[in-house]
């Protein structure tokens, strides 16, 4: 049987969890109507929190009920164009589909059997006369929607690298279409978090401040040791439960490394010949560590700002947790810019504030990397920052990390320590 675990960016899993009640949401809200503001929405969250995943999966379920859905991204320059492109290369595709083009046309509609049903193809050939604004594209279509109660969607991954004039040119023609004149087309886009500070903040994209945000839940130890055992037992294999445990409680929020651990767990067991033990749960954490480092940890950190990654500096060299006086103490920056940082570190969860106020690593970011980053530039100084460096390295000692419910904590002592855990 195959490895079903599935850790690539963007790839839906076997089995999906912890995202329904948010799925619901916001089809709910893309549902609810041009007079709603939810019709415009934005899903926000880190890296490897699955956000292309529930995108699609909300793309899926519009076209079941019977929305044209255009699905594209914002990697690169010329978003409006590509949408103009996806209108045209559909009228070759439905048959039930208006003329958009502003062109003549003439059909040949022709039957033909495929595999398992009929199908009708239909050729179209134009002549061009001219160009129509995607506006006035966009308004074609949703009027031809709505006379057929159903809707437009159009979805934009990777929002957050969008060229923000475009992103203004996308959002007055959406408010024209759908608050003037009231149509049913839907906007759902999905970018980091820090949009939240950037592009959610621009004076000229208050349509998109109005709309929807949808925030990706993290996900719980419950969640994860439902679909390990799900995803394992569907190929084939079988999981100790003190095994499942482990994976579960080492995941953290992100569903992308909850994949790479169920994936590794399941070839250094050689699974499903052999159960995944707890050898093979211990050594799946050690690669998914060093994967995260690679794909997530240090890209992030490299899109951090100075005084972000000066203020990450400070929390690693301070032990990996630091109180906010002591993070203040070491960087000199003012409280307000200190506060504004922390809020923005939270937000694409390079950090989280514990209940005593004190602030630890995140999901998205460690204190390897940091202090690795550290020790390059030490390199250049001439006083004793790599000494303080490596004194820093030394302190730092892995954690338990144990989650406990009652408290809404995570254990600080030492992995593996004897005793009861302890949050503070």
């Amino acid at each position: 049987m195959p490895n079903l675990f599935t850790p690539g960016f963007g790839h839906a899993p076997h089995f999906f969890v912890g995202r329904d009640a948010m799925l619901t949401d916001v089809r709910t809200a893309l549902h609810s109507g041009p007079r709603d503001d939810r019709i415009t929405s934005v899903v926000l969250g880190p890296r490897g929190s699955g956000k292309t995943v529930t995108l699609g999966m909300i793309e899926d379920a519009a076209e079941r009920d019977g929305w044209v859905v255009f699905a594209l991204d914002a990697s690169t320059a010329g978003i409006g164009d590509r949408i103009s492109d996806m209108i045209l290369w559909g009228q070759e595709q439905y048959e039930d589909y208006p003329d958009v083009s502003g062109r003549s046309q003439r059909t040949a509609v022709s039957s033909r059997l495929g595999p398992r049903l009929a199908s009708v193809q239909r050729e179209v050939v134009r002549e061009v006369r001219h160009d129509w604004s995607l506006r006035r594209q966009l308004t074609v279509l949703g009027s031809h929607a709505a006379q057929r109660g159903t809707g437009v969607l159009l979805s934009l991954d990777e929002m957050h690298g969008a060229q923000r004039d475009e992103m203004r040119r996308l959002a007055a023609d959406l408010q024209h279409i759908t608050k003037r004149e009231e149509l049913p087309v839907a906007f759902i886009g999905a970018g980091l978090s820090d949009m939240k500070h950037t592009v959610l903040r621009d004076k000229k994209l208050t349509f998109f401040h109005r709309g929807g945000k949808f925030d990706m839940p993290p996900l719980t130890v419950a969640d994860v040791m439902r679909c390990l055992k799900r995803t394992v037992s569907d190929a084939g294999g079988a999981i100790e439960t003190s095994a499942m445990r482990s994976l579960a409680e080492a995941t953290g929020p992100l569903p992308y490394r909850m994949q790479l651990l169920g994936y590794h767990a399941w070839l250094i067991a050689d699974a499903p010949l052999s159960p995944i033990d707890d050898h093979a749960a211990s050594e799946a954490i050690r690669e998914t560590d060093r994967v995260m480092s690679d794909r997530v940890f240090r890209p992030t950190w490299h899109d951090l700002s100075a005084p972000e990654q000066t203020f990450l500096h400070a929390v690693a060299h301070l032990g990996g947790t630091a109180e906010p006086l002591r993070i203040a103490q070491r960087t000199g920056m003012p409280k307000s810019q200190l506060a504004d940082i922390e809020h923005r570190l939270v937000n694409v969860g390079c950090v989280n504030v514990r209940p005593d106020g004190s602030v630890e690593f995140g999901a998205v970011m460690n204190a390897e990397v940091v202090l690795e980053a550290a020790a390059r530039e030490a390199r250049y100084d001439p006083g004793d920052a790599g000494a303080a460096i490596s004194r820093a390295g030394r302190r730092l000692a892995p954690r338990c990390h144990y989650l406990m419910p009652r408290v809404n904590a995570r254990c600080i002592r030492r992995k593996g320590h004897p005793g009861p855990h302890r949050s503070a």
